[in-house]
C-alpha cells in the first residue's frame, strides 16, 4: 500500500468508506466512548507509516479520543437531507489520507432527524479490509452497547496485533 501510495501520491484509489444508519436514541457520549476503545483496542487503527533511511516504518500511536465531527442536518427537507447525506459520504470516500501523518480512519456523524443518524466511517486499506470492516463494526455495536449500560465489553483480548501477525 505504501509503494503504491508513492507511485500515486494524494490518491483516494484505497480508500474504504462505509456508511451505518443508526435508528433510535443515539447517546453521542457512548459511541464517542466506544469508538475511543475500538481505536485503542486496535493498533493498526492508530499506525501510519514513517520513512527512515528511504524504507517505510510502520509507527503506532498511542491512544487518544477519536474526533467525531457532528452535521446536523435536521433543518433541510427530507429529499435534501438525503441528497446532503450522499454528497457528504461521497466527498469523504473521495478525500485522501497522508499515510505519514495518520491517522488512517476518520469518522463522522450526520443527525438526520431526532432519532435517525448515519455514522460514515473511512479508512485507508493500509489499516483495514472489507473482512476486518464487518469485524470493526461489530465489535463497534458490542463496545456501544456496554457503554451505553456502563458494563463491561464482552470483547475477548486480542491475541495478536496486526503488527505481530505480520512479523
Amino acid at each position: 500500500m505504501w509503494f503504491l501510495d508513492q507511485l500515486e501520491p494524494h490518491s483516494a484509489a484505497y480508500t474504504i468508506a462505509a456508511a451505518v444508519q443508526l435508528d433510535g436514541a443515539l447517546d453521542q457520549a457512548a459511541l464517542i466512548a466506544s469508538v475511543t476503545a475500538l481505536v485503542a483496542r486496535h493498533e493498526s487503527l492508530r499506525t501510519h507509516v514513517a520513512v527512515h533511511d528511504g524504507q517505510p516504518v510502520q509507527v503506532i500511536t498511542p491512544a487518544a479520543p477519536v474526533p467525531l465531527p457532528v452535521v446536523d442536518l435536521r433543518a433541510l427537507s427530507a429529499a435534501s437531507r438525503e441528497a446532503t447525506a450522499r454528497q457528504l459520504a461521497a466527498e469523504e470516500a473521495r478525500q485522501p489520507f497522508d499515510l505519514t501523518q495518520g491517522p488512517l480512519l476518520r469518522m463522522r456523524l450526520l443527525q438526520l432527524d431526532a432519532e435517525v443518524h448515519l455514522l460514515l466511517l473511512t479508512l485507508h486499506h493500509l489499516i483495514a479490509d472489507g473482512w476486518s470492516l464487518a469485524l470493526l463494526l461489530r465489535e463497534l455495536a458490542t463496545l456501544y452497547t456496554a457503554c451505553r449500560t456502563d458494563q463491561p465489553a464482552a470483547l475477548p483480548e486480542l491475541p495478536v496485533q496486526y503488527a505481530d501477525y505480520a512479523v
